[in-house]
């Protein structure tokens, strides 16, 4: 039997300097500190990492990202991390530049690469791929081109059908899929930003979305709707053989404030 890489991820946690802030009714910190607790009590398998996929603190302070780091390193578990467009790339560099976070940070694990990919794009809701991560990406993908590849990033290159968040993605995934069809060894793309679970496939690469691990969005809605469903996270398995699995979990009981 082949060796197998357990990876979860976790995006759109929305933290505040204080950790009494709410967003959407929910204590955004403790629905944070809830999940990062029920992932390491509810996983058999040890966890190999964790990835972070963006938006993770909403007023993008340093006393979040300080908070951030220190949650993240007490559990003992290597993380990485993206930019989503509420973040500040800058204090990301400052507090986890020790190789955590980088917009052309990669890692090469059991058979597969991993990529993690910055789309924050300043002044836009939405995100781009800039060209300079373009031709780094160009650049792994030929050197490892044996290799399968999954790239984590914060902004859906594919329409999730609620035309609100379609609007708000990523600014260039024509090219995007265009840089896509060229490398047949880029089997997955893992993203947040939407609030919801969502899995598409297009020229034989998978695109998935996660729930926050605070507040959800309410799926193919044409604007702005909140849904009831809970936090949440996605559980990944990368097999040897490059194969991957991956499942959606979810708090058992709401920490809406109100």
């Amino acid at each position: 039997m082949g060796s197998t890489l357990n990876v979860v991820q976790m995006t759109d946690l929305h933290l505040y300097a204080d950790t009494g802030g709410t967003l959407q009714g929910m204590n955004t910190e403790k629905s944070f500190c809830t999940v990062l607790e029920k992932i390491q009590q509810g996983n058999t398998n040890p966890i190999d990492f964790i990835v972070l996929t963006g938006d993770l603190v909403q007023d993008e302070s340093e006393q979040g990202y300080q908070r951030l780091k220190q949650h993240l390193c007490q559990t003992g578990i290597p993380f990485y991390l993206v930019s989503g467009n509420h973040d500040a790339p800058d204090l990301l560099t400052k507090y986890f530049s020790d190789g955590a976070y980088g917009a052309k940070r990669s890692v090469r694990r059991n058979g597969w690469q991993f990529i993690f990919v910055d789309t924050h794009e300043k002044g836009s809701i939405g995100g781009r791929v800039s060209i300079d991560v373009f031709d780094e990406l160009a650049h792994l993908l030929k050197q490892h081109e044996t290799e399968p590849t999954a790239l984590f990033m914060h902004h859906p290159p594919v329409p999730i059908g609620s035309a609100w968040l379609d609007r708000i993605a990523l600014n260039n995934a024509e090219k995007f899929h265009s840089f896509v069809s060229e490398h047949a060894n880029l089997q997955l793309v893992v993203c947040g930003h939407v609030h919801q679970e969502s899995e598409f496939k297009k020229e034989g690469v998978t695109y998935l979305t996660t729930p926050s691990t605070c507040f959800q969005f309410e799926p193919q809605k044409e604007e702005f709707s909140l849904d009831h469903r809970l936090p949440g996270w996605r559980v990944f398995k990368f097999c040897d053989d490059g194969v991957f699995s991956s499942r959606v979990e979810r708090l058992e009981k709401s920490l809406q404030t109100k």
